[in-house]
C-alpha cells in the first residue's frame, strides 16, 4: 500500500467515524418505541404525570419526566 492510499483510507475511516460519533460519543441507535425520548406511553404512578413529588421536588422514579421509563429501552432513549 503506498503512501497517497494508506492517506486516503485514513480519511475514509475518520470520516466514517466523525459520521458516527457526535460530541466525542459514539451515536447509538434511537430506540423505537419511545423515538429516543426514554419515556414510555404511561403517566408515571408516583407523581401522577407532574414530575413533582408531594414535596415539590423533582420526582424519583421518573426522573421528572412524568412519564415511566420506556420498557424497550429501559429509559435510555437507545437501541440496545
Amino acid at each position: 500500500m503506498t503512501a497517497i492510499s494508506r492517506r486516503k483510507a485514513i480519511t475514509r475511516v475518520g470520516i466514517v467515524l466523525g459520521l458516527m460519533c457526535i460530541a466525542g460519543t459514539v451515536a447509538a441507535a434511537v430506540c423505537k418505541s419511545c423515538n429516543g425520548s426514554g419515556t414510555g406511553s404511561f403517566q408515571c404512578c408516583f407523581c401522577k404525570g407532574t414530575g413533582k413529588n408531594n414535596a415539590g421536588h423533582k420526582c424519583t422514579f421518573c426522573n421528572g419526566k412524568g412519564f415511566r421509563k420506556c420498557s424497550a429501552c429501559i429509559g435510555t432513549g437507545q437501541k440496545k
